[in-house]
């Protein structure tokens, strides 16, 4: 039976030029494709869009079916402009994927993880509150978790790991009463 809060994309819209050469990962191309399909499900996944008072054009919200009936906010613009809005708001949180090696030189020198590391700095083995998870309390309030979802910066992460560290997430968020 399907499960009512999984929902499928089908990858099979991505064509072999959204990948690498060797095929194993997705190139930019393919990441803004798939980008789209993310975007395309989440809006037909929706019943009702409803307002939850973020007067930003560039934010669309829509009503999860998930069990914890709560609103996903899709923001459309550039993540330093929502760091520079929630900064201070003690009751935001950010959250990005990053390795386990944080003392490794290597570790969050790219992507997401190094516009986070630019504005939040990057989590010590003290801000771990768990085995696949750390946070960082931001000089101007706002939560910071980093899901760690792999040991090394060069390795690949596991589903299990996602799921590990997004249960350990949920249950963290709900104990500080994030949004």
């Amino acid at each position: 039976t399907r499960i009512k809060s999984v929902y499928l994309l089908d990858l099979y819209e991505l064509k072999r030029f959204h990948f690498t050469r060797q095929g194993l990962h997705l190139n930019r191309r393919g990441k803004v494709k798939l980008s789209y399909l993310i975007i395309d499900r989440l809006k037909t996944v929706s019943v009702a869009v409803k307002g939850n008072g973020v007067s930003n054009d560039n934010h669309t919200n829509i009503n999860g079916s998930t069990p914890l009936e709560h609103n996903v906010t899709i923001c459309e613009s550039p993540m330093e402009e929502e760091f520079d809005q929630y900064y201070q708001d003690e009751h935001a949180a950010f959250a990005h994927c990053i390795s386990g090696d944080l003392n490794s030189d290597r570790c969050m020198t790219a992507g997401v993880a190094r516009v986070f590391k630019h504005h939040f700095g990057k989590p010590t083995y003290s801000d771990c509150i768990s085995s696949h998870l750390s946070y960082q309390k931001s000089f101007g309030g706002a939560n910071v978790y980093g899901l760690i979802t792999k040991a090394k910066y060069h390795q690949k992460p596991e589903v299990s790991d996602y799921n590990l560290a997004f249960k350990q997430l949920i249950q963290d968020f709900k104990a500080k009463n994030c949004y």
